[in-house]
């Protein structure tokens, strides 16, 4: 959970930087972003990369030991709930 917290705090750090750099909600003015702030796009990937899990970062550990205590619980429901991820 506190994994979770740090992450989507980084990811809502993020977009309040997008708005206050663009000064609009709408995609199609967040153009041109990773040319103008390369360095906070790579941030911003690297966050949005964690908050799905992928192996390597930080929240993979939390997926994988809920996904696998789902398949020692039920292995019907964790194979759906696998098909849910994707």
């Amino acid at each position: 959970m506190i994994n979770h917290g740090v992450i989507t705090g980084a990811l809502f750090l993020c977009v309040g930087m997008i708005y206050e750099r663009t000064h609009s909600r709408m995609i199609e003015d967040y153009g041109g972003l990773s040319k103008t702030v390369p360095v906070f796009i790579v941030f911003f990937s690297i966050f949005t990369l964690a908050a799905i899990g992928l192996p390597g970062m930080n929240a993979f550990v939390g997926e994988f030991l809920i996904i696998s205590g789902a398949f020692k619980a039920n292995m019907i429901i964790a194979a759906f709930s696998i098909l849910g991820l994707f």
